[in-house]
């Protein structure tokens, strides 16, 4: 009986420490992903912003940037944008955006955009690794997600051309059309139309004009164009 108790007990232990060590993961980098929001401001308290980093409770984590890195140091340095915390309901460490980021910056260039924020993540899995000092390092990554926040802008707006009445239904007139948008992907895709305008003729150009393409800034002659029924046409 006795023998058989040391036994049971051995197990017991075993299975404390692998389930202390498991505390840290076993991923060598981690990805989690927070949509861009209004920069500097406070994010709101939701899912969005709340994202699991770690399947435990280890003894304690702690995040830096990474050595040389003066981009997050400089800019965004961990404990201004995010905390980390434990949450007893789903048993998991957690990471949460408290302070929003610009994921688009300040120009069409993809050079001031801000996708990734990497920084170095120390974990100790129990209190004798804390005593020890014998951390566990990964790399966190952090994904900026794109919103589409931003507006098209015509780039050397307004246009002015002028057209020959005789110019025949269906020729392109002007291919200068063009515009940009500070966001990624499908949110940055630009499609083009025409609406009616003001004048004081009160003439409608989209009766007169068209864009063949929604994607391509071309314009061309829908239909006959008559001087003397019209002077000018928005």
């Amino acid at each position: 009986m006795f023998l058989l108790a040391s036994i049971t007990l051995l197990i017991l232990r075993s299975t404390t420490v692998l389930s202390q060590s498991n505390a840290c993961g076993t991923e060598s980098t981690i990805v989690v992903r927070f949509p861009e929001s209004l920069s500097s401001q406070a994010t709101p308290f939701s899912v969005d912003f709340i994202q699991t980093l770690l399947n435990g409770q280890p003894a304690n984590v702690v995040v830096n940037s990474e050595p040389n890195d003066r981009f997050t140091t400089q800019f965004y340095p961990f404990n201004d944008y995010f905390t980390i915390s434990y949450n007893t309901i789903v048993k998991a460490m957690q990471i949460r955006m408290i302070k929003g980021i610009d994921r688009d910056g300040t120009t069409s260039s993809t050079e001031d955009d801000v996708n990734i924020l990497q920084y170095q993540l120390v974990c100790y899995p129990d209190v004798s690794s804390v005593a020890s000092n014998s951390a566990i390092f990964k790399v966190l990554k952090i994904q900026i997600v794109d919103v589409n926040d931003n507006a098209p802008i015509f780039i050397n707006a307004p246009y002015s051309i002028s057209v020959n009445e005789l110019t025949p239904v269906g020729m392109t007139v002007f291919r200068g059309i063009s515009a940009t948008d500070l966001d990624e992907g499908p949110n940055k895709q630009i499609f083009y139309s025409l609406s009616v305008g003001t004048s004081q003729f009160n003439f409608n150009g989209t009766a007169y004009f068209n864009l063949p393409s929604e994607q391509d800034g071309i314009l061309a002659v829908l239909n006959a164009i008559d001087f003397e029924s019209m002077y000018r046409v928005t």
